[in-house]
């Protein structure tokens, strides 16, 4: 209800801010799309099925969330640093991907000041939905038609929607900072706001 997406999104673990009895604040980390997972250590499809592949200490920060009444301004950074620390016990291989959302203004901040490494923006991509629904994600596949190849009848219905979707700034953390040499993906200086932005982060 308050993160701007507004919707689900996988969920393997998930962290709180509780002031006085109310959840003020919530992480959530889960899988991202195995191309995503593949693709920041640089395997492929192929490796799917591999029980060593690395592929598998891949997930995704994929929900951040700070109420603005809030107004400890490190609070994002410091609760994030808290989930690292977590995470660095379940997992000491654990592998992390973010995103900061251009259309919101966001450049990543909270993650700089965490120690992720930046990665560029992502690519440029056009998302494809149908009259009432919200994006790509809620329409059922009888409706998305029949696998042509890699793609589904409706990437040629000229009845579909397409939207440009926003790029994001891509971060990626290591919870064994020697795992930074599997990264594919190229580390880039961090972005930095433009001094006359009115824009804040409030959620990721």
């Amino acid at each position: 209800a308050n993160h701007y997406l507004h919707r689900e999104c996988p969920i393997s673990w998930s962290w709180g801010i509780e002031i006085q009895e109310q959840i003020l604040g919530v992480l959530t980390i889960g899988k991202p799309m195995w191309s995503v997972a593949c693709g920041l250590v640089g395997e492929t499809k192929e490796d799917l099925e591999r029980p060593n592949a690395r592929w598998r200490d891949v997930y995704e920060l994929n929900r951040l969330w700070v109420d603005d009444c809030v107004t400890d301004h490190c609070i994002e950074s410091r609760f994030i640093g808290s989930c690292l620390r977590e995470l660095k016990k379940i997992n000491p291989n654990l592998m992390l991907v973010s995103y900061a959302d251009t259309a919101q203004g966001h450049i990543g901040v909270v993650y700089q000041a965490t120690g992720f490494v930046y990665t560029g923006l992502s690519s440029e991509f056009e998302d494809i939905t149908l009259e009432g629904y919200g994006d790509h994600r809620s329409v059922p596949k009888e409706r998305q038609g029949e696998k042509i190849g890699n793609r589904r009848a409706w990437a040629d219905d000229p009845n579909a929607i397409r939207v440009e979707r926003s790029r994001k700034h891509r971060y990626v953390w290591f919870a064994d900072p020697t795992d930074a040499t599997l990264l594919v993906w190229e580390s880039q200086p961090y972005p930095k706001k433009a001094v006359s932005s009115e824009l804040t982060e409030g959620a990721m």
